[in-house]
């Protein structure tokens, strides 16, 4: 049985009742469709674009937002196999295509796209929207905190405040209870469809996995070099604690809880004692060098316990580096006993080509002839190109899926991962080892085995690996186990918050697959609405240049959802221009590094050089991000030589939102004194005609090179253009009615001094 619709290619979607109803309920109403990977959530996306377009007509727009180029291109092949479209209603965006080349793109019916393609297109004005807009946020588990799904959703939803708009997003994992509302918030979604393996309407459709964790207990070698680490570590420890003991008892660590993130909240402690003037330099300096030991000795544990001797050794060989050009915390590390020994022992085992265990398993895991295709997670690159090499030795058809990162000098390009899936499913390689670019929404052939070679505490990354297998033929997940390890206690760990996640989504879900209820008692309401002060003090007239290599995007979102008038443009100093003031912008970690990389003084100068605007130099955020890079003494006299010597004022913001306050105020003052923002030109003077003309009409605000060009070749001369009637100049892509009236005022208007 097929679906049968209008605007759906005849025999192309196989029925499935509980996707029909999905759709039937998202097209009413915002929702968060959560269904297990394999279900089809590619094909729910399919059918309520056909649905809407089929409503909507020639008012219709899709935009369908996907994290990764694979991804946008596996939704845009499904979307060409199934909907009835014609070639040129769908278009695929990524960040391939240049700004000025996307900006001829939007105006397709259907756009799909990555986020930050969408986001930034969004900000610079590219973007045409449609008066009935559906967005499909893909993966929108990452809807969380400042992802761009969590801005495109915000903006469009206060920019567009009079067109309909309907928010689908997908996931098979949203995350906790809590992390679901707060998705949900995020995407001003009100509605909860969610389905498990276990719902009556999808096992049918779901052959399910067993599952089969491998205990691996290893030599004494293995166990001995753990012990050495955990030994040595321990001492820095305790010396961490015996130094923090009389200055602050709350400072001190447990090594039980060592990561990153707690290491990290270590080092920030310590930088507020210091700024507080409560900690020596001296031992400032010894303290942040132990945490800094700790955390590379953590690391080396847990390639150790987790990865590949090899690996281990890599790193314990990038150290000895290190050492001879100077590091003191890694010769310090390497002239123990402990690890002297210890990089004896890897050495040794290393050139008798002592197979590490987990690989070994793996081996014996992969020489049956019980299946047809594999898939093998890791979270490391670098390890997952040597189990790549370890199953060709041993005569096992394998390839690697990576990211695009050049980390460690090598990655994949996008086309490089497709060309891969494509081989993947013809057949030709019969393991793929992943890293995480495997685990989120790829159409990877059906496997029969999913293999774990580390254990992600993460449900989400839990859930979403596993869910790679059991589609459409019962499969088998393998999780690879160090014994006595923190390998062993990751993996408990993850399973015990993958059964809580699956009991609290339970919970949550508006019980059931048949009655969706709204929660919107766990909705705050995230809608940003433009004050009726902000809109009060909205000049027309006036506007806000900021430069388009200002990476500032949330300040940049906060002024257009607010109704200011912004134009990205170039301007040759500054920030961003408002009347006959620039702001100069710098964070304290750009403050720092362009002190020590020698720009920051070249760049006061041509401030200063301003003679006819006042300039604001604004630091954002906290002084511990410059004492990182460089010393409290340092930030004092750079302070004093930019007010002293430079005669610039300064204003030290907390972050983006304090430094929008200050924007929209200074705007405020600007706007009552009726001081109208002419750009700032410090351009050579160009010579050719053409780039005379272009200079001459880019003076005028709102038009910016591109435009300008467009303006040239349609009209053909300066002049033509200033005989040109408002309506004629609207003919041209990119100038509204504002912007013709006002080039029609440049040309027409009497001077008056």
């Amino acid at each position: 049985m097929y679906v049968k619709h209008p605007l759906v290619k005849e025999y192309s979607i196989e029925y499935r009742e509980y996707q029909v109803e999905a759709v039937k309920k998202a097209i009413k109403s915002d929702t968060l469709i959560v269904l297990p990977t394999g279900t089809g959530k590619t094909v729910i996306a399919a059918l309520l674009t056909a649905e809407w377009l089929f409503m909507h007509g020639e008012d219709a727009m899709v935009i369908l937002i996907a994290p990764t180029k694979p991804l946008v291109v596996q939704h845009e092949k499904l979307f060409r196999q199934t909907l009835k479209i014609g070639p040129f209603d769908l278009i695929s965006l990524s960040g391939e295509y240049p700004p000025s080349k996307r900006r001829d793109l939007w105006n397709r019916k259907i756009i799909i796209a990555t986020p930050q393609v969408v986001y930034n297109d969004l900000i610079k004005n590219v973007v045409k929207i449609n008066e009935k807009l559906l967005i499909i946020v893909d993966e929108a588990h990452r809807a969380v905190g400042s992802h761009p799904y969590v801005k495109i959703v915000e903006y469009i939803m206060s920019a567009y405040p009079h067109i309909t708009i309907r928010v689908v997003a997908l996931t098979a994992s949203p995350g906790s209870k809590e992390k679901t509302k707060n998705i949900m918030n995020n995407l001003n979604i009100k509605n909860l469809f969610i389905l498990s393996q276990y719902d009556q309407k999808i096992k049918k459709y779901f052959p399910g996995y067993d599952i089969n964790p491998i205990f691996i207990h290893a030599d004494t070698y293995f166990y001995y070099l753990i012990g050495l680490l955990k030994r040595y570590l321990g001492h820095k420890v305790d010396e961490y604690n015996s130094l923090v003991e009389h200055i602050n008892r709350d400072l001190k660590i447990n090594q039980s809880k060592i990561s990153y993130t707690y290491i990290d909240q270590r080092r920030k402690d310590l930088e507020d004692l210091y700024i507080s003037g409560l900690l020596d330099t001296r031992v400032r300096s010894r303290l942040k060098r132990i945490l800094y030991q700790i955390l590379i000795l953590d690391k080396l544990l847990s390639y150790v316990e987790t990865y590949s001797y090899k690996y281990a050794y890599d790193y314990i060989r990038k150290l000895q580096q290190k050492s001879r050009r100077g590091a003191i915390a890694e010769k310090e590390i390497l002239g123990s006993s402990e690890i002297s020994e210890f990089t004896l022992i890897l050495k040794k085992i290393i050139e008798e080509n002592t197979v590490y265990p987990k690989l070994k398993k793996l081996h014996e895991i992969l020489s049956k002839e019980t299946f047809e295709r594999a898939l093998v997670f890791t979270s490391i690159r670098q390890v997952a190109n040597e189990i790549k090499e370890y199953l060709l030795h041993n005569n096992i058809s394998c390839n690697i899926l990576i990211g695009q990162r050049k980390e460690s000098g090598f990655g994949l390009s996008q086309r490089e991962q497709i060309n891969i899936l494509n081989s993947f499913k013809k057949g030709i390689y019969k393991v793929i080892v992943a890293t995480q670019i495997g685990e989120e929404g790829l159409d990877i052939s059906e496997v029969d085995y999913v293999i774990f070679y580390d254990n992600p505490v993460s449900a989400i990354r839990r859930i979403q690996r596993m869910g790679r297998t059991g589609r459409r033929r019962r499969g088998t997940i393998f999780f690879l186990i160090m014994k006595n390890t923190r390998d062993e206690s990751r993996y408990w760990a993850g399973l015990k918050k993958e059964i809580k996640l699956y009991r609290e989504l339970k919970s949550a879900r508006p019980i059931g697959y048949n009655n969706i209820e709204k929660i919107d008692k766990y909705i705050m309401g995230a809608k940003v609405e433009v004050s009726s002060t902000t809109s009060k003090l909205m000049d027309k007239d006036n506007l806000i240049i900021v430069d388009y290599r200002e990476h500032a995007a949330d300040i940049i979102n906060l002024l257009k959802i607010n109704g200011f008038n912004v134009v990205l443009d170039d301007l040759p100093v500054g920030d961003y221009q408002i009347g006959n003031i620039i702001i100069e912008r710098k964070s304290m970690n750009d403050l720092a590094t362009s002190l020590v990389e020698g720009r920051l003084f070249n760049q006061l100068k041509r401030l200063k050089n301003l003679k006819e605007y006042d300039v604001l130099l604004v630091i954002e955020g906290s002084l511990s991000e410059f004492t990182k890079r460089s010393s409290l003494p340092v930030f004092i006299g750079t302070i004093l030589s930019i007010l002293f010597d430079y005669k610039i004022p300064i204003y030290l913001s907390n972050n983006y939102h304090e430094t929008f306050e200050l924007i929209k105020n200074i705007y405020k003052r600007v706007s009552e004194r009726k001081m109208p923002t002419i750009k700032l030109r410090m351009d050579k003077k160009p010579y050719d005609i053409k780039d005379i003309q272009k200079f001459v009409l880019a003076g005028i605000p709102g038009i910016d090179n591109v435009l300008a060009e467009r303006l040239l070749s349609h009209f053909k001369s300066l002049s033509s253009i200033a005989n040109a009637s408002i309506n004629e100049l609207m003919n041209v892509k990119g100038i509204g009615k504002e912007l013709a009236v006002k080039i029609y005022k440049v040309f027409h208007e009497k001077f008056i001094p």
